[in-house]
C-alpha cells in the first residue's frame, strides 16, 4: 500500500475531500437533501408569505396606523429573488437543467448558498410569526 503523504496529502485532508465529495453528491441529487428541493421549499415559503401580506394589506385599508418592519420585510424578499437569480438553474423543470450549469451552482450552493437559504427561511419565519400574530390580535386572521 502506498503512503498517501507521497501524493501531498495528509489523512485528514483525505478525509475532508470525502465529505465534500458526499456534501455534493447530496445537494446534486434531487432526494430531499438536496439543493433543488432546498430552492423549491424556500420558494413555496415565500408564495405563502406573499398571501399572508395580502391578508395584511386588505387589513391596512382599515386600520392604516399600525407599524409593521416593511424595510425588513422588502429586504427579506429582494434577498429571497436575488438569491432565485442566481440559482435560476434550479426553478426549471429537472429534464430542462444543464448538468454544467447545474453542477456549478451546486458547487456554489454547498460554498454558501444553503447558508444564506436558511437564514431566509428563518428571516421569512419570523416575518410571518409578527404578522400572523398582529393579525390574531385583530381577529382578522382565521
Amino acid at each position: 500500500m502506498t503512503d498517501p503523504c507521497l501524493f501531498g496529502w495528509s489523512a485528514s485532508e483525505a478525509v475532508n475531500l470525502i465529505k465534500l465529495c458526499d456534501a455534493f453528491t447530496k445537494a446534486y441529487s434531487n432526494g430531499p437533501q438536496g439543493a433543488a428541493q432546498h430552492f423549491t421549499n424556500l420558494k413555496a415559503q415565500v408564495t405563502a408569505f406573499k398571501e399572508i401580506l395580502k391578508r395584511l394589506e386588505h387589513e391596512l385599508e382599515r386600520d392604516a396606523k399600525i407599524y409593521i418592519g416593511w424595510d425588513a420585510i422588502n429586504d427579506t424578499l429582494k434577498k429571497c429573488q436575488t438569491l432565485f437569480d442566481g440559482y435560476s438553474v434550479y426553478s426549471k423543470p429537472k429534464e430542462e437543467r444543464n448538468p454544467i450549469k447545474r453542477g456549478k451552482a451546486t458547487a456554489k450552493y454547498i460554498w454558501d448558498g444553503r447558508d444564506e437559504v436558511n437564514r431566509l427561511c428563518k428571516a421569512l419565519e419570523g416575518h410571518s410569526q409578527y404578522i400572523l400574530m398582529y393579525l390574531n390580535l385583530l381577529g382578522a386572521y382565521v
